[in-house]
Parts: C-alpha cells; sequence; structure tokens
C-alpha cells in the first residue's frame, strides 16, 4: 500500500519527535487513517528519519539527543567505540538479514558483541534499510523475497 502524503508527513513528524516512538504508537495516534499503514511502511519511513537525523546531527544542524544512563549501556562512559571491522561486520549481517534481532547480532559476533550497543545497531540499522531502499529504487536491489 502507498501512503499519501499526510500520512506520511504525519508519521515522520511523530518519528522525529519521538524516534522510539513503536508501530501501534505510531497506529494509535493516525487514528483512522492508521488502520491501513503497514509495518513495513513505518519501518522505511523511520530508517529515512533516522538516517537523515544522523546525517544533520554530524553536520552540526541538529543536537545529538541526550543520552541516560539506560541508553548507553553501563552508564559509565567507557562503553568501547565500534571499530570499522565490527561496523561492516554488523552491516553485513543486517545486509543478509534487515530483521535480525540485537541479541542475534551479539550472539554472531561472538565476545566483540558485549560491547555494541542497541543504538549502535539501530543507526546502522536505519543506514542499511535507508540504502536498501535507494538502491530498489534506482532497480540496483531486487525486491525482498517473501
Amino acid at each position: 500500500m502507498t501512503l499519501s502524503n499526510k500520512q506520511q508527513s504525519q508519521i515522520k513528524r511523530l518519528l522525529i519527535e519521538n524516534p522510539n516512538i513503536t508501530i501501534d504508537e505510531i497506529k494509535a495516534k493516525l487514528g483512522g487513517d492508521g488502520a491501513d499503514v503497514s509495518t513495513a511502511s513505518i519501518a522505511d519511513l523511520r530508517a529515512d528519519v533516522l538516517h537523515s537525523r544522523r546525517l544533520l546531527e554530524q553536520e552540526g544542524v541538529l543536537s545529538p539527543p541526550k543520552k541516560t544512563a539506560a541508553r548507553t549501556g553501563t552508564g559509565d562512559g567507557n562503553e568501547a567505540p565500534r571499530s570499522t571491522g565490527l561496523q561492516a561486520r554488523i552491516t553485513k549481517l543486517l545486509n543478509e538479514n534487515p530483521d535480525i534481532s540485537v541479541d542475534q547480532i551479539r550472539a554472531q559476533l561472538g565476545p566483540d558483541g558485549a560491547f555494541v550497543s542497541p543504538d549502535a545497531i539501530a543507526e546502522l540499522r536505519a543506514d542499511v534499510m535507508h540504502c536498501r531502499r535507494l538502491l530498489k529504487e534506482q532497480g540496483l536491489l531486487p525486491p525482498a523475497k517473501k
């Protein structure tokens, strides 16, 4: 199903205000308009919003969200940064299966997976989903098999 411009705008606004909003919360806030909105459509919009938000943060146009101790994991500020190799491994896993869970990713990374935050995986997932959608639109990536 194709979303109307109004639905897209409403969903994007909700995702910008709260990137962690659930699909059920989005549908509830859309009211009657949300009944026929697919989970895949919301996931695509979420990926676009998160990707755009990260680009704006990198350019200094948007300040990064304040992280609480619960979001950063240990809260002591000693969380290990993502290495390029680790980031590539996570990206590969997400390309192979965009629906893979954080726990499955950590398990496949082995001991290195313990140092990867769910937020870091969410950022990479948003980038992968955004890029996959762009490649599909250009006809460079076949549609997903159902």
